[in-house]
């Protein structure tokens, strides 16, 4: 089960019985001058897998202000791991901010040279949700439309993308309704929508304690896994956080540190 929280969390990617807190408003989100509309929405990861049903892995929260704030929230729900909640946050600076908010220890890169326009990566109703707000592809290499329907009182349209099919509201920013991964006819994974609020987001969300640590990307995601062995400087894991350390050290202009 670790591997499905493992999945959601590294890659923060798209790739239960829901209640709504807000009731669906007559009224649609309408992104104005190329900012996006604001909104946050809740979805809970469920991963089913042969001989075991389906369980619960991830809370996954997205929201947007309408100044071009972003954020991904992830926190596992699997039984007996509470050690994991973790957040991404690009801000209008340029700033991207991922918060381990169980550890204390954050990283920060330069995404965009500060003074320049954050690129919003917000999808795009009038292009029914397959561009982004400046009229580029969301995925460059290819969504497909399958229609539009009524999902949980929402209109929406659904995408298909690899081994992905989603849907997203029309009316609401084209915030993520749901969404279906299959990885082989024994395992798949969804996200169900549990609440979609309109409006500006809860300022919580954004907010970076004073006394989180700054700290390199390997540093940060070490921290909450119990054996540190499972990454070893010759596994894939390994690899893949030399990486992350070189594009933190490369994009704050900072050297690395003496080997």
């Amino acid at each position: 089960m670790k591997k499905y929280a493992l999945l959601s969390l590294i890659t923060l990617v798209a790739v239960a019985a829901a209640i709504f807190k807000n009731s669906v408003s007559s009224k649609s989100l309408i992104a104005k001058n190329g900012f996006p509309a604001p909104y946050t929405v809740v979805l809970k990861e469920t991963a089913t897998q042969l001989g075991k049903g389906a369980f619960d892995v991830v809370e996954l929260t997205i929201a947007y202000r309408s100044d071009g704030a972003y954020l991904r929230r992830a926190r596992t729900l699997l039984p007996g791991r509470d050690d994991v909640s973790q957040r991404v946050i690009q801000f209008p600076s340029g700033e991207e901010v991922t918060v381990n908010d169980i550890t204390k220890l954050k990283s920060t890169l330069l995404r965009w040279n500060s003074g320049q326009r954050l690129p919003v990566k917000q999808r795009n109703p009038q292009g029914k949700c397959l561009t982004t707000l400046n009229g580029k592809l969301f995925v460059p290499d290819g969504e497909y439309l399958l229609g539009e329907e009524t999902y949980r009182g929402y209109r929406a349209v659904r995408i298909r993308y690899s081994g992905v099919e989603a849907l997203y509201a029309l009316d609401f920013g084209c915030a993520q309704l749901y969404d279906r991964i299959v990885f082989s006819d024994k395992e798949s994974n969804e996200h169900n929508l549990i609440s979609l609020s309109p409006g500006e987001p809860d300022d919580s969300l954004f907010q970076v304690g004073m006394d989180v640590k700054e700290v390199k990307p390997s540093e940060r995601w070490l921290s909450s896994k119990k054996d540190k062995n499972s990454c070893s400087p010759q596994s894939s894991c390994g690899q893949r956080m030399r990486e992350l350390d070189d594009e933190y050290y490369s994009s704050n202009s900072k050297p690395a540190p003496a080997k």
